[in-house]
């Protein structure tokens, strides 16, 4: 893996990342947030090479990337279709992009909810673009990725959170 390996979006508070330091540490991160105050504290983990504040979809990514991952924050970007392509531009050919996201459950579904209400309490007022897991898979489907992998990892309230491990690569 060369040095300059792994990009994280969405580093929120850089727990992720210190953990994935901790389980490759000679290699080096960079991590990009829509937030300043989330820079702020991930910096503080001292577990990034460079750090980028903007949002995911229209971020000029520059470096080359051997894995990408995101955790929980791709609900919240705008052009997904446009992000998805800019994943694969900065990945290398079978380079990995591993995604965990929320996935409304039926009941919240049903029941009309207010994903922008949500969104302002707990995503720093960044948009609710939910889609359902099909959705997800459509969207996948028609981007430079290959779904390798899609895996139900567990429940919390009314989201279920989904893993789908993408090669760039078809």
């Amino acid at each position: 893996m060369d040095k300059k390996s792994i990009l994280e979006l969405g580093v929120g508070t850089g727990v992720l990342g210190e953990r994935v330091k901790s389980l490759v540490p000679s290699t080096e991160i960079d991590g990009l947030d829509i937030s300043s105050e989330m820079l702020k504290r991930s910096k503080e983990k001292a577990v990034y090479n460079h750090l980028y504040l903007g949002s995911a979809d229209e971020h000029l990514y520059t470096e080359q990337y051997a894995f990408v991952y995101s955790a929980f924050m791709f609900h919240s970007v705008k052009g997904q279709d446009i992000l998805l392509s800019k994943i694969a531009e900065c990945l290398v050919n079978g380079g990995m992009f591993i995604l965990v996201d929320l996935i409304p459950n039926m009941k919240i579904l049903a029941n009309n909810a207010d994903f922008n209400a949500h969104s302002i309490k707990y995503e720093h007022g960044a948009p609710a673009m939910y889609k359902t897991c099909a959705e997800m898979v459509d969207l996948i489907e028609s981007s430079p990725f290959e779904l390798v992998e899609l895996k139900k990892l567990g429940i919390s309230k009314d989201y279920n959170h989904y893993l789908f491990a993408l090669r760039k690569g078809k």
